[in-house]
């Protein structure tokens, strides 16, 4: 956050991006990992695979938005806001215990966080970066040759 005063009247200015566009790429980020959509990951489908991303989805929303439990179950389907409660816990518990898994949220978590400037990335560098994120810069393949499935 950075104070701009234009005219002798103070303005605060957000560097870090929206709710909405975290929620994008964190769509981007889990499509890019497993291939699924967001249409998929809210769908009715418990399918051990599908579910387990989604729980991510549902602990990645929760973490870096401001989104409440009840608004990430809403974006995952109408799901009740104590089913994302259940799922950050047990992302959670898979990230003490398993570290494969660790590794992929670190990595999500660390591309999250780099969607904020910083000296020596702009604004304008960030927001190509988010761009292709949503637009879904397919590099799938770089991703099956670093980690296994940890869900």
């Amino acid at each position: 956050m950075r104070i701009e005063i234009i005219g002798g009247i103070a303005n605060v200015v957000s560097t870090a991006p929206s709710d909405k566009v975290i929620k994008k790429v964190v769509f981007g980020i889990i499509e890019e990992y497993s291939g699924y959509t967001q249409t998929q990951l809210g769908g009715r489908s418990r399918a051990k695979h599908i579910l387990g991303f989604r729980q991510v989805a549902m602990y990645l929303l929760r973490k870096h938005t401001l989104f409440t439990s009840a608004k990430v179950g809403k974006i995952l389907g109408k799901r009740d806001h104590s089913t994302v409660l259940y799922s950050c816990n047990v992302v959670r518990d898979y990230i003490s215990t398993e570290p494969p898994f660790k590794i992929m949220i670190e990595h999500f978590n660390n591309r999250l966080y780099n969607l904020k400037p910083t000296d020596e990335r702009t604004k304008f560098q960030v927001f190509k970066e988010v761009i292709k994120l949503i637009e879904g810069d397919n590099v799938q393949n770089r991703w099956e040759n670093r980690y296994s499935l940890a869900v």
